[in-house]
């Protein structure tokens, strides 16, 4: 049976709607400006065999995902953007936290970083068909069990 791609990704979504931080959620990289408030993009970014959680039979993988949440660098009062951000990407981190299976959905979250760099965020600033925007991408990295059949 295939792993389920879309559902983690909608998995991800719904998490990333919990918060109440986000006035979009979009499962993929925009191709244009998202607008005003803050957006939360989602989109595949890596995936690796996880040597260490993996059997005889089956590769379990490392699967990470970008979290772009995003908004408008020249929001006012400026002097609010980078916390209200930084809240957002809290709200996000804790959930995933404490939601370690996603429901069951992965063996974990790469939490701390045993298979990855563990769950982080780097700030900067995307410049975004004439906007600017203040961005903090997050890595979630996600281990899943049996991902890949090995052959006898």
């Amino acid at each position: 049976m295939a792993f389920d791609f879309q559902g983690l990704v909608d998995a991800v979504a719904s998490y990333a709607g919990q918060t109440g931080e986000f006035e979009r959620v979009a499962t993929h990289e925009p191709k244009s400006k998202p607008g005003n408030g803050m957006t939360c993009s989602i989109w595949y970014d890596e995936i690796a065999p996880v040597a260490g959680a993996s059997g005889l039979s089956s590769v379990s993988g490392l699967i990470t995902l970008m979290m772009r949440p995003q908004m408008p660098f020249l929001t006012q009062p400026a002097d609010q953007t980078d916390p209200l951000i930084m809240r957002a990407v809290a709200a996000l981190m804790t959930l995933f936290a404490g939601g370690f299976t996603m429901g069951g959905i992965v063996r974990n979250v790469d939490l701390l970083g045993e298979h990855s760099q563990g769950l982080r965020a780097k700030a900067g600033y995307l410049n975004q068909d004439g906007t600017i925007y203040r961005v903090l991408d997050v890595m979630l990295p996600l281990i899943v069990n049996d991902l890949f059949p090995e052959a006898p």
